[in-house]
């Protein structure tokens, strides 16, 4: 068995890097073959010349084809064909786009649950979940959790902006807490007038039956948006935060992330391709032993226990209790340790890899 990945960027992709360089990395330390097909300089989901593509796929050897979130222009195309010749093909969705690729595709591997529900009942059988990996150091971790200023030092990570409303909502919580805001990505975070909220996704313009599972599982995701956005009752001011840029390098953004107290991630839940986000922003803080108050996603709420290994804050009244609790050296040595107790086993690359191989072996078999 030989496995082919197609990936949609360079290493500076957090998908293309967690979902495709690391776990082939690590197949090929356990002795599965394993070689890089398709590897773009430039984030790139897109397919444009097929024939190209299954000469190198065959001229490699390889029995599986993995497509890691590459699922536009040609790419189902091209899944269609490997699997007419006898090779195996997966997709890695995550976010809500693909449907084509999961169709297309002998299996498909999903970030989370929410995902694999999104992509309706029908195609569930093809979607196995399996939750990114973290990339934290064994050696890597928060070993000092006093505070060495007044105000408490929270960071939130992100390649895109986070939820101005939350950050705020965070910001007003007290006097006492300073929020600085790594972005780590390939450009700097666009001033906040410039940033465009994202297109809708288009829908074919025919009729389709839904499922009744479908229909419940969309009536509970609409119930389940409109129930947190009323609950955020954000402070809408200016939130006042240091933005800190870095090109992303494992080493440099976790000594950076570590230097604070407290990680927060304020997500916003108003759209679908958000809400079935996957856990790992969540499981790389509590890797490295940092107390984590998040909103709710259906990925983090799977994962956090409120109160005993994190916070799940609904609303600003949450987010000012969790705060102060946290103020509490005690408390954040507690959680921070019982956090990392929670991530580091369950989601290290090697259990994560034994996973994508269970999922790669159906494949072939």
């Amino acid at each position: 068995m030989k496995i082919g990945w197609i990936v949609s960027g360079d290493r500076g992709v957090a998908g293309a890097r967690l979902q495709g360089y690391l776990m082939h990395e690590q197949l090929l330390r356990i002795g599965v073959k394993s070689v890089l097909v398709h590897t773009p300089d430039i984030y790139d989901t897109g397919i444009r010349n097929e024939a190209l593509l299954i000469k190198a796929i065959r001229e490699c050897n390889c029995s599986v084809v993995v497509f890691q979130k590459v699922c536009e222009g040609r790419a189902s195309v091209l899944a269609s064909l490997l699997r007419d010749s006898g090779i195996g093909t997966i997709y890695i969705a995550c976010n809500t786009v693909g449907r084509n690729m999961v169709e297309a595709c002998d299996r498909t591997i999903a970030v989370s649950s929410a995902l694999k529900k999104w992509f309706g009942y029908r195609l569930r059988r093809k979607i196995r979940v399996i939750p990114d990996a973290v990339e934290v150091p064994p050696q890597k971790y928060k070993r000092q959790y006093s505070q060495t200023s007044e105000a408490l030092r929270v960071v939130c990570v992100g390649g895109t902006r986070p939820d101005e409303r939350m950050l705020a909502c965070i910001a007003g919580c007290g006097n006492n807490i300073v929020i600085s805001e790594i972005s780590a990505g390939a450009a700097p975070n666009p001033p906040l007038t410039a940033v465009v909220t994202p297109p809708m996704i288009s829908r074919s313009k025919r009729l389709i039956r839904m499922h009744p599972i479908d229909l419940v599982w969309k009536i509970q995701m609409k119930l389940f948006c409109r129930r947190y956005n009323r609950q955020y009752d954000p402070i809408y001011a200016e939130s006042v935060h240091k933005v800190i840029h870095e090109e992303w390098d494992i080493k440099t953004i976790l000594d950076r992330i570590i230097e604070h107290d407290v990680a927060v991630i304020p997500c916003d839940l108003r759209y679908d391709w958000d809400v079935a986000k996957s856990s790992n922003r969540l499981t790389m803080f509590m890797a490295l032993g940092m107390p984590v108050v998040a909103s709710p996603l259906p990925a983090y709420r799977e994962i956090v226990r409120h109160g005993k290994n994190g916070f799940i804050a609904n609303s600003t009244k949450d987010w000012k209790k969790a705060l102060g609790t946290l103020q509490d050296e005690e408390v954040r040595k507690r959680i921070g340790l019982a956090a990392r107790k929670t991530a580091c086993p369950k989601f290290d690359t090697a259990t994560i890899a034994r996973q994508y191989l269970g999922v790669i072996s159906d494949t072939v078999d």
